[in-house]
């Protein structure tokens, strides 16, 4: 039977990597629902400002031809955006996102429970149970993970950095 350390040994490779496979979702997802939050407000407030009750403010652009000009502008503007804001359902995609954000966190928090209890010891067929359980949770998830259009390789390296960061505070690496 092997030793407690020896199941850390056995544990820690494939563990590091979900931790660090969750942490990057959740960090992903938290980036992706603030960036559809800041279409989502955008498009509200164009609608908002145009709107039929806010004719009244339009009306003083509407004095002057120039004015005219940027009113028109400003309503079909609203009108692209409530559209697109509809088609492409972004206050749906908000609140995926903020879902998946908080189940990689419930799951992230759960795999550092189990190297805890890697390292203050834990039955072999408990630690293999209990990975089994996390390992389908993380597969479960990212099979609810959809691509998404904002995600960039721009945006993964930020995440990886700021991870990186994240992970050397919290002692995972040096």
């Amino acid at each position: 039977m092997p030793t407690q350390k020896r199941l850390i040994d056995i544990y820690w490779d494939p563990l590091f990597d979900t931790i660090y496979d969750s942490w990057f979702e959740e960090l992903a997802s938290e980036k992706l629902s603030q960036e559809w939050r800041s279409i989502d407000m955008i498009a509200k407030f164009f609608v908002a400002v145009t709107a039929s009750g806010s004719a009244v403010a339009g009306w003083a652009f509407w004095t002057n031809p120039i004015g005219k000009d940027v009113w028109a502008v400003l309503a079909g503007a609203a009108s692209v955006l409530s559209i697109v804001n509809g088609v492409i359902q972004v206050p749906d995609k908000v609140k995926l996102q903020e879902s998946l954000a908080n189940d990689y966190r419930k799951l992230r928090v759960d795999l550092d429970t189990f190297r805890l209890n890697l390292k203050i010891g834990i039955d072999k067929d408990k630690a293999f149970s209990t990975w089994n359980g996390l390992r389908q949770r993380y597969e479960d998830l990212m099979g609810r993970t959809p691509p998404d259009m904002l995600f960039t390789k721009s945006l993964s390296n930020k995440i990886k950095s700021e991870l990186g960061e994240d992970l050397k505070a919290k002692g995972y690496i040096k």
